[in-house]
């Protein structure tokens, strides 16, 4: 992508989040409902906070692909209980999820289920598939979350009853800073385009892969694919 091309995607990205931020910023410094209207002024706070988290998320992601492309993401391989992974980040996004009205739910497994991968990668791409399956999902849709096993290799799944992708739209959605259409989805909703393409990126780097399965208007699964200890050289 050109240097242009990429700094006017990113303004786009950047600029709603922080003019919420510096628009309620103002409301609140310059108590412009009121010196009673406490209850607006929080709930401006709270609106603040998440513009800020939405632009930290951003750049983080950014820097991440940045590393990745430049050959400078280190990754540290070892055994990963994957089972005990999904558990923590998916009672992690429990708040969001119920913020919405969504269900989210994972299978449990009374053993370790292992992966040879590095952990902080393992955990960032969970939480890129996690973050999409909550965004892309409506009110009184599902999320679940499954582990499986084969001789060679370890699969975590993320499906969800949301919005969809295109089949001619998913592979574009790998490519960072893509941004494709996600059936009734708004359009603030759609994102950087980042997430999907790191975590594809991190599970190749390790030997794995990720692929997506989805129809536009029943929902999202996508699945991602690590090779187990017996397969490292």
């Amino acid at each position: 992508m050109a240097k242009s091309e990429f700094l006017a995607r990113m303004s786009d990205q950047l600029r709603t989040p922080l003019k919420s931020i510096v628009g309620f910023a103002e409301i609140i410094g310059d108590r412009s409902l009121g010196d009673s209207a406490w209850e607006q002024y929080a709930e401006y706070a709270h609106d603040i906070q998440d513009s800020g988290s939405i632009l930290l998320e951003m750049i983080n992601d950014i820097l991440d692909i940045s590393k990745i492309e430049a050959g400078k993401y280190v990754l540290k391989p070892e055994l990963v209980d994957l089972s005990q992974v999904v558990a923590e980040l998916s009672h992690q996004f429990e708040d969001s999820c119920a913020e919405k009205g969504i269900v989210i739910g994972h299978e449990r497994s009374e053993e370790p289920v292992e992966a040879f991968a590095d952990p902080r990668a393992v955990r960032q791409i969970l939480t890129n598939l996690l973050s999409n399956a909550v965004k892309f999902t409506p009110a009184d849709g599902r999320i679940s979350v499954s582990v499986q096993t084969a001789p060679d290799s370890v699969t975590l799944a993320v499906a969800d009853t949301g919005f969809g992708i295109a089949e001619s739209d998913v592979p574009r959605i790998l490519i960072p800073f893509e941004q494709v259409q996600r059936g009734k989805a708004p359009s603030e909703q759609q994102g950087a385009g980042l997430g999907l393409a790191i975590s594809s990126s991190l599970a190749e780097m390790q030997g794995g892969t990720l692929r997506i399965d989805s129809t536009e208007g029943s929902g999202t699964t996508v699945f991602v694919t690590f090779p187990t200890a017996g397969q490292t050289h």
